[in-house]
């Protein structure tokens, strides 16, 4: 009896937040106003994170390699976003490593996101939605959410890329039905990476969000699987998640700090 009440109620909560709009076209022109709304009000952003990557082992279990506690700053533009990462602490196979082994570890790190050229945090998420993007994506409303994300009721959205390339995105976008803000969305390049020296043979991301006190709906939660060929390693299955804590927003980040340093 108990789960039927709740389907019921999640039945009429789905019904409630269908009739909010006319039509998935209109629901889209409302989700980019809200969007439009936080960046023109989020001009900067600093965040802690950890940062956890390790292998998942045939018999599903993850084994950590190395992690990473992070100072994360943002700088949103008109037309992009500048970030800087600052590596402020390293533990690598469970041993804390110093400030000079940290900052080597480091630098693969970022050696290795360049590789993947797929997006971060400062990436804006819901640019398919947008009209300029409208063209090359096919943007599919699938309903009410069949469960909620993290606590919230969700309209579900099915994007695809309609010609592929590594630098476009398929994923599924799950908005809030009351604030109309992203929640999470699950996606993979449109096309995978494929150069030379590095082949990707999968890639699967997440990247989660939640409000603040202040209203500010901002990334919690990035996560990704990979199989990839580089040089002698061959599709070696890597796994990572990075936590996000104690936003700052409009705290006044400096130019300088995303000046290029000896290539850094």
């Amino acid at each position: 009896m108990r789960q039927l009440c709740i389907a019921v109620g999640l039945l009429l909560l789905s019904l409630a937040a269908v009739a909010q709009t006319d039509s998935p076209e209109q629901l889209i022109e409302k989700i980019v106003q809200v969007d439009k709304q936080q960046r023109e009000q989020v001009r900067d952003l600093v965040l802690l994170s950890e940062y956890i990557k390790g292998e998942e082992k045939d018999d599903g279990r993850f084994e950590e390699k190395i992690r990473f506690t992070k100072r994360i700053s943002i700088k949103y533009l008109a037309d992009t976003a500048l970030m800087h990462e600052e590596y402020l602490s390293c533990i690598k196979e469970g041993k804390p490593q110093s400030a000079k082994d940290c900052e080597k570890s480091a630098d693969e790190d970022r050696e290795k996101k360049k590789r993947r050229a797929t997006p971060n945090i400062s990436y804006p998420m819901v640019k398919p939605f947008y009209p300029e993007k409208r063209s090359i994506y096919t943007i599919s409303y699938k309903g009410i959410a069949g469960e909620r994300v993290d606590g919230y009721l969700c309209h579900h959205f099915n994007v695809t890329a309609i010609e592929p390339a590594d630098t476009l995105l398929n994923g599924d976008y799950f908005f809030d039905t009351e604030s109309l803000h992203l929640v999470r969305v699950t996606f993979a390049p449109s096309q995978l990476v494929s150069r030379t020296m590095f082949k990707m043979s999968k890639m699967n991301m997440a990247l989660n969000y939640l409000p603040t006190a202040e209203g500010y709906w901002l990334p919690t939660e990035f996560s990704f699987t990979m199989k990839a060929k580089a040089m002698w390693i061959i599709n070696v299955p890597t796994s990572a998640t990075e936590i996000y804590s104690e936003p700052v927003v409009n705290a006044g980040v400096p130019d300088e700090l995303f000046e290029v340093k000896d290539g850094k």
